[in-house]
């Protein structure tokens, strides 16, 4: 750059455009890079545009000549290159400085945000130290508290262990001496029945004996006993209650045993001295007829004494053996010896055990307590199905109860038979008669159920071996035919009454039908037959009945003298019932009596004349069991207990 580019520098900008000014050769100037260049300082430029209608004319290619360049216009161009230069120069700088702060500031916002955020995570860890910390003593005392409570915890653990053992051995010491006391209490039960019994043999041969005035002047007979030894075995069964029964002990069941030989005892005595008085009085009258018979002699001859018969007699005086042998063997066409003398002393011992709760019966101030027990009695019994185990095992549960003398739940009532002396008595009878009466209310009908029925009469029977008696007395009075027994008609005996003894009903004076009496019989003799092949209740490994019984009862019953239709219906529910179980058991003799049936005892029942057709039945089950070689199972039967 020479010197006078160098003033031209120094001139103000104001000077510049005062010298530019001068030269008037340029009105408007742009500072840019755009900048007019090469423009002649010499020439105004004419910029007029030429009008709508002129036409601009035609200019000729010409060749220009090259326009000299003088040293003012290299001047002005250099003055403009260093303008442009400056401004450049300018730019450039404000850019820099611009992108400097630009620069600037971004870094300290990238500053300040690393700042922030090195103070958010300062903060944040700070934060998660705290948490940490606090969670730690917060663990630490979860820790010790949950060892504190591990700790106490075990200790009522152990301790809780300790009490149930105390507790388990307390119980099952308590469970060894009610199973003692109950053993003890079923001895002296036991021997209470061996009691009566006894008496009652006592009281058939009191009424056995020809001269009861004789009997009582015996020397050999102690009659106190009879009033001591009844009022000794009272005491002892009113210890057996459930109030009581704590104290009974060892000494009550060896008294017990006691009074049953001296019973036994007297009884033997009792019965040498009523046979010695029959003898001597038979051998009286034996020689009163020799005498009647031997003609007189002239000589006086002293009449023979005779004695005073009493009313209580049970055979006539002057029937000899002849007679009394074709009695029975006129009564052997009905019932066997065996059976009847079972029968007369079941029955004898049912009227005696109505006895024992004539009060709850007959009190008109027991009425409410009477309605209670009845209903704790007819609920279960009613509402008893084999639906399952565990309803069954209910309803056994609240009449086992009810018969133990332990409170049951009736309608939201709570009852107790025990709160009477005869409330258990009372209980046990009605029970017996409600069960037998499901025979006729729902075994006719549905003899499936005949098997739930019988499962709880055989596991109370097991439990309370009166009850059995009462179930045998009860099923024996509504049905003979179980016995098997054929009641004969007695003399100057009314239609009524003899009807009435063969199970039949009476209604308004007028006699039940054939066809429902037959029906009755069936449902009835369905559920005493069920109880040969039933199972009691788990834990019992014994029934009180079987297919022992029901040999007994068929070996009996086909020596009988067929009945109309009874006969044949009893037969067809019997081999319809247990002919199944009888065929597996006893095989070819069961199946040698099949053979007697249809050749001997079907041909006999054919012979009375039958209105409903069972000769027919049976002689269809026996053709059916011929083709198939077995007879159909029972509705309803399991080989194991269900429950």
């Amino acid at each position: 750059m020479d010197a006078h580019q160098k003033n031209i520098l120094k001139l103000s900008l104001l000077d510049k455009l005062k010298i530019i000014n001068q030269n008037q050769t340029i009105n408007n100037i742009t500072l840019g890079p755009h900048s007019i260049k090469n423009l002649s300082l010499n020439s105004t430029p004419n910029y007029k545009t030429p009008t709508k209608n002129e036409e601009k004319p035609l200019k000729k290619k010409t060749q220009r000549s090259p326009v000299p360049v003088s040293s003012r216009d290299t001047a002005k161009k250099e003055f403009f290159n260093v303008l442009e230069l400056e401004r450049q120069k300018g730019v450039e700088k404000s850019i820099n400085d611009r992108l400097k702060v630009f620069k600037e500031f971004n870094e300290s916002q990238n500053e300040k945000a690393k700042e922030a955020w090195v103070q958010i995570q300062q903060g944040f860890i700070s934060d998660m130290e705290e948490q940490t910390n606090k969670i730690m003593e917060e663990n630490s005392k979860f820790h010790l508290k949950q060892s504190a409570q591990q700790a106490k915890m075990d200790q009522l653990t152990q301790s809780a262990i300790k009490r149930l053992r105390d507790k388990a051995e307390m119980i099952k010491e308590k469970e060894k001496e009610r199973q003692i006391l109950s053993e003890y209490v079923n001895k002296i039960k036991t021997n209470q029945q061996k009691f009566g019994v006894e008496f009652q043999q006592i009281l058939g041969l009191l009424k056995a004996c020809s001269d009861n005035a004789e009997l009582k002047n015996s020397k050999q007979l102690d009659f106190s006993l009879l009033k001591t030894l009844p009022t000794e075995v009272e005491a002892l069964i009113e210890k057996c209650k459930p109030e009581n029964v704590m104290s009974v002990n060892e000494g009550d069941v060896k008294k017990s045993e006691e009074i049953i030989n001296k019973m036994v005892d007297f009884k033997a005595k009792f019965k040498s001295e009523v046979e010695a008085i029959n003898e001597k009085i038979k051998a009286a009258q034996v020689k009163a007829e020799e005498a009647k018979k031997v003609p007189p002699k002239p000589v006086n001859i002293p009449k023979p004494v005779m004695p005073v018969i009493s009313t209580a007699t049970t055979a006539e005086p002057n029937a000899t053996k002849a007679n009394i042998q074709e009695n029975i063997n006129k009564l052997s066409k009905y019932v066997s010896m065996g059976d009847l003398e079972a029968y007369t002393e079941l029955i004898a011992f049912h009227e005696q055990f109505k006895k024992s709760y004539d009060s709850v019966e007959n009190d008109p101030a027991l009425k409410n307590f009477r309605f209670d027990l009845k209903k704790a009695v007819n609920i279960p019994v009613n509402s008893l199905s084999g639906v399952n185990a565990g309803h069954i095992l209910d309803k056994y549960s609240k009449l086992h109860r009810l018969l133990s003398g332990q409170s049951v739940l009736v309608s939201n009532k709570e009852v107790n038979a025990s709160r009477h002396p005869q409330g258990v008595n009372f209980c046990m009878d009605i029970l017996a008669r409600q069960f037998v009466k499901q025979g006729d209310l729902m075994v006719s009908s549905n003899p499936e159920s005949a098997f739930c029925y019988a499962s709880v009469i055989l596991s109370l029977w097991n439990d309370f071996p009166v009850f059995g008696r009462l179930i045998l007395a009860n099923f024996y009075s509504t049905c003979p035919y179980l016995v098997p027994y054929y009641i004969p008609r007695q003399v100057g005996e009314s239609d009524e009454e003899f009807y009435r003894k063969l199970g039949y009903l009476y209604s308004d004076g007028e006699v039940e039908k054939q066809d429902k009496f037959l029906k009755r019989m069936t449902g009835t003799m369905r559920l005493f037959f069920t109880l040969m092949i039933a199972k009691p209740k788990r834990g019992q490994s014994t029934s009180p009945m079987d297919l022992r019984n029901a040999w007994k009862w068929l070996a009996t019953f086909l020596k009988l003298e067929p009945q109309l239709d009874i006969t044949a219906t009893a037969l067809h529910v019997f081999l319809e019932s247990l002919g199944l179980q009888m065929d597996q058991k006893y095989r070819r003799m069961f199946q040698k009596v099949l053979s007697a049936i249809i050749q001997v005892f079907l041909p006999k029942c054919k012979a009375v004349k039958c209105t409903g057709g069972a000769v027919t039945r049976v002689e269809l089950l026996l053709t059916k069991y011929i083709e198939n070689k077995t007879f159909e199972k029972p509705q309803g039967y399991t080989d194991f207990s269900l429950w």
